[in-house]
């Protein structure tokens, strides 16, 4: 018996129903609140102007399940102290540990890159957050790799 292909004018949800689009949020589509964890360890420069935005982004968010700022200590307080009371819940802020900030910021790629990795999953198993987010990465150090 010879097979007809399907129509080209099947949808995609009809082809592969898991891609089909929902419009429940991660958070019930979870099963349990969401959890999401934002990684910079750098302090210098646009990472604290990023952040910032990020932060006023998420005081403004409704169910956003919980989120983490996972920073470089002297971004930690400026942070936390931005976070309105309401929110304290539910928008948490962390400091790398020293050891971890420097690690992360060794002028070796191998060390820092690897070091993220690691400290990253590190907090996303402390923190329970499904998710991790790394803001940015240092293109200065990739010149050298050539």
């Amino acid at each position: 018996m010879i097979s007809t292909p399907r129509s080209s004018a099947a949808s995609a949800a009809e082809l592969y129903p898991s891609a089909a689009p929902t419009a429940l949020p991660l958070a019930e589509r979870l099963g349990r609140a969401a959890s999401f964890l934002i990684f910079e360890p750098d302090s210098e420069g646009h990472p604290r102007e990023w952040l910032e935005h990020l932060l006023h982004f998420a005081v403004a968010a409704d169910n956003l399940g919980t989120l983490w700022f996972v920073v470089a200590p002297e971004l930690a307080p400026l942070l936390a102290d931005a976070i309105p009371t309401a929110k304290r819940a539910s928008i948490r802020v962390l400091a790398l540990q020293p050891f971890e900030r420097s690690l992360c910021c060794h002028r070796a790629l191998a060390v820092s890159g690897f070091a993220r990795l690691m400290v990253m999953r590190r907090y996303l198993r402390l923190t329970g957050a499904g998710a991790g987010h790394f803001l940015s990465v240092d293109p200065a150090r990739f010149s050298s790799i050539a």
